[in-house]
């Protein structure tokens, strides 16, 4: 397997940093808050650098981070890792836990269905759950859509983040 090209470590760089931004909101937290609550293990700036794709987070930073997020660590990793060695190739979809209780009465099927799988994997953490791709194809056929058709109505609604096409 070739090595990344430096260009293609900054696109990851970005795309990590993307989902950790996206991560520390769905918390509610800011930059300040993030280095209060690590008792200054991480600094409000270099947090932000790392969202921004300015600086490349190690993985012992990274591991560390997420787990003050208390968020898995492929929620962050980006698409170009699927089907390298060690990353799952059936990632599916990302979502947003506690967008996903917001919703109306036509997603109760949705939401009993999170709330099984989270049930099931012993994941409480409140945050975000992958579902797999077999996973969005139950959920499809629950709300007679395509499996794209359904991502793409639960992304509209602020919900769901595609993992992988």
């Amino acid at each position: 397997m070739a090595e990344p090209s430096e260009r293609e470590d900054q696109e990851s760089a970005v795309e990590v940093g993307a989902r950790l931004r996206a991560l520390r909101k769905q918390l509610g937290w800011t930059l300040v808050e993030v280095e209060q609550r690590s008792n200054g293990e991480f600094g409000g700036s270099v947090v932000g650098a790392y969202e921004g794709g300015e600086r490349v987070i190690s993985v012992p930073r990274l591991l560390s981070l997420l787990q003050l997020y208390g968020a898995p660590v492929d929620v962050v990793m980006p698409a170009d890792t699927v089907g390298r060695p060690g990353i799952a190739s059936d990632s599916g979809v990302v979502i947003d836990l506690s967008e996903v209780r917001k919703l109306g009465p036509r997603w109760e099927a949705l939401q009993r269905f999170i709330e099984r799988i989270e049930r099931q994997r012993g994941d409480f953490n409140g945050r975000v759950l992958t579902l797999r791709n077999s996973d969005v194809d139950v959920l499809a056929m629950t709300y007679d859509l395509e499996p794209d058709a359904l991502v793409n109505k639960l992304q509209q609604a602020g919900v769901a983040q595609r993992r992988q096409k």
